[in-house]
């Protein structure tokens, strides 16, 4: 039985090694976002990036125009970030 155990272990931890290995590092950017004008405006802005493959996190401010978006590089680039709030009506560029 304790073998069983071991090697379960250690499958385990391999496993999360691997699963590790494969995932790409948390980035975290800020962007600059046009024509939020309203309460809701911020809410559409973090659903658009909340739909792009491989983001952590995104929340967005109407009050300073920005949106904070966490997510995976492997799964994600910048691109599909400002494409995907230019899609729901809110162009952005990456804040510098």
């Amino acid at each position: 039985m304790k073998t069983f155990t071991t090697n379960a272990v250690l499958a385990t931890l391999i496993g999360l090694s691997w699963a590790a290995a494969a995932q790409g590092a948390e980035r975290t950017v800020t962007l600059e976002v046009e024509g939020m004008t309203c309460v809701t405006c911020p809410y559409m802005v973090e659903q658009s990036l909340k739909g792009v493959d491989g983001v952590v996190d995104a929340s967005a401010s109407m009050e300073t125009g920005t949106a904070e978006v966490t997510f995976d590089d492997k799964r994600a680039e910048v691109e599909a970030l400002t494409s995907a709030t230019a899609n729901a009506g809110f162009p952005s560029r990456v804040h510098e």
